[in-house]
């Protein structure tokens, strides 16, 4: 079985565009933890808090300011993941795509709808849900090569989509 942990564990730089314009800038820290990865973004904006779900060479995160009710679920044809605080049965992500795949929809855990953030492509669903979810982040990561990476997100009931660099750091 791949290792899809280690390509992300470590410390990053990041260089981000908001969707309205302007950025931030700032250092993510991924860590390991169990079959999910954890983040810290320390950034121009402040710090903010997420789980991840590797699956191939994405990332898919759920972050927000909040460090406590941040969950993440993935349904594909290779995988069903669901990565959460506490254990929980996913029955299904009803996903409202509107742009570049991002959007708004429900995921159906343990028999309760939650509001969330939704990805998705043909064969992919993509939930992020938490406390607050004008305040939640749903980014899709892809790796590009070993030392850099590149996301692309959205934020809350926004379709507007930003974009983040990532470089490792050495």
């Amino acid at each position: 079985m791949p290792d899809l942990i280690s390509p992300w564990a470590g410390r990053w730089r990041v260089l981000a565009t908001m969707p309205e314009g302007g950025g931030y800038d700032g250092f993510i820290e991924i860590a390991a933890a169990g079959d999910r990865l954890v983040l810290r973004w320390d950034i121009s904006d402040g710090v903010y808090h997420g789980v991840g779900a590797p699956i191939g060479e994405r990332l898919f995160v759920s972050c927000s300011p909040f460090d406590a009710d941040i969950a993440i679920a993935v349904i594909s044809q290779t995988a069903h993941v669901l990565v959460d605080r506490q254990p929980m049965h996913l029955a299904g992500i009803d996903a409202f795509p509107t742009t570049e795949g991002f959007g708004f929809g429900r995921v159906v855990v343990d028999d309760r709808g939650r509001e969330s953030l939704v990805y998705a492509e043909a064969e992919l669903r993509v939930a992020a849900w938490g406390r607050d979810i004008d305040r939640h982040v749903l980014l899709v990561y892809e790796l590009a090569g070993a030392d850099a990476a590149s996301a692309r997100w959205t934020l809350g009931r926004s379709p507007a989509v930003g974009t983040e660099r990532l470089t490792r750091e050495r």
